[in-house]
């Protein structure tokens, strides 16, 4: 797909046409940063920092950067180009380990294009690349009150999986009293199954972005071997002889993170969480360490709060299911 002609004068370019991240790897780390800056965290503005200092060194510097900055840096894709500025953008990258799934993100338009269809457009291109490469699903998340972001993908077929606040809570000296918290206990190895049925059953899109649910995250020794991370811990409620809530923990690529996963039966929210929580980041002597958790919104928000965690974004999950392509 290649840019329109402007009309009267042929030599610049305006229109669509698809991402070169040689070319274009200094305007699409303008691009999100104008964008998303008040929503960016560490990892994200250390990627746009590289992204910029790479594309200034020239060919040798995008050539060294495949070896230092994410994938998310070296996107498929388009851009919209006008007189010869790229103002606009949908990135694109197959999920990593399960290639049918890809990931549509940084969908921008800077502020004086908008409203002129080109969004639509980068998206409707997005979707027929995905489509002739053998993809199935399309995967993207939006700020909950983004409400023009959402009214997008929903005419474009892409349905609401989840939404989900983000918590954090920083390491501050203080820690956490064991005390009595119910009956929360560690997971038995031969239990990981019905973790498994239960985190399926509830929540089939996944529970780490952008990854579906997978039995290798519960299987004991399996984790670490599917996202190349470290060895997770569990703890479970449970309640006549079920589970009804369970809490898995384990290390961040990034150091001194650690990552919270919970689920529970939604008659069981809002009682078990707190002791969950408590008694993984007590028994696991982290807490030293940040911690993170994705939990679905508007749920027992004073529970966390009362554990000292802090909300810092919500965020939707949208999905789109593409049919097999004829081409």
């Amino acid at each position: 797909m290649t840019a329109a002609v402007a009309a009267g004068n042929p030599s610049v370019q305006r229109g669509i046409r698809p991402v070169e991240p040689r070319r274009d790897m200094a305007a699409l780390a303008g691009l999100i940063e104008r964008a998303f800056s008040d929503r960016l965290d560490a990892s994200s503005r250390r990627m746009i920092l590289g992204m910029k200092m790479f594309a200034q060194a020239g060919r040798l510097g995008w050539l060294i950067g495949r070896w230092f900055l994410p994938p998310a840096a070296y996107p498929q894709g388009f851009v919209w180009e006008e007189d010869g500025e790229v103002v606009g953008n949908a990135s694109l990258l197959p999920v990593r380990g399960f290639q049918q799934r890809w990931v549509m993100a940084n969908v921008v338009v800077k502020p004086e294009y908008q409203r002129r269809g080109i969004a639509r457009a980068l998206v409707v291109a997005s979707i027929d690349l995905v489509r002739r490469c053998g993809g199935r699903r399309i995967m993207l998340q939006v700020d909950r009150d983004n409400q023009g972001a959402r009214t997008l993908y929903e005419n474009l077929e892409f349905k609401t999986l989840t939404t989900r606040t983000t918590w954090v809570r920083k390491r501050n000296g203080q820690g956490l009293h064991a005390g009595s918290h119910g009956k929360v206990r560690p997971r038995v190895s031969g239990e990981w199954s019905e973790q498994w049925a239960l985190v399926k059953r509830l929540h089939p899109e996944g529970l780490l972005w952008p990854f579906p649910t997978v039995a290798s995250l519960f299987r004991p020794s399996g984790f670490e071997n599917i996202l190349g991370l470290g060895k997770p811990k569990h703890w479970v409620w449970e309640e006549a002889g079920r589970l009804v809530g369970v809490v898995s923990i384990r290390p961040e690529i990034e150091r001194w993170l650690w990552r919270l996963m919970m689920v529970v039966e939604p008659e069981w929210r809002g009682e078990v969480e707190s002791s969950l929580l408590s008694v993984a980041m007590h028994e696991s002597s982290v807490l030293a360490g940040n911690f993170i958790l994705d939990y679905p919104s508007d749920v027992a928000p004073d529970k966390f709060e009362g554990l000292g965690f802090k909300a810092i974004r919500e965020l939707t999950w949208m999905g789109l299911k593409l049919e097999k392509s004829d081409i």
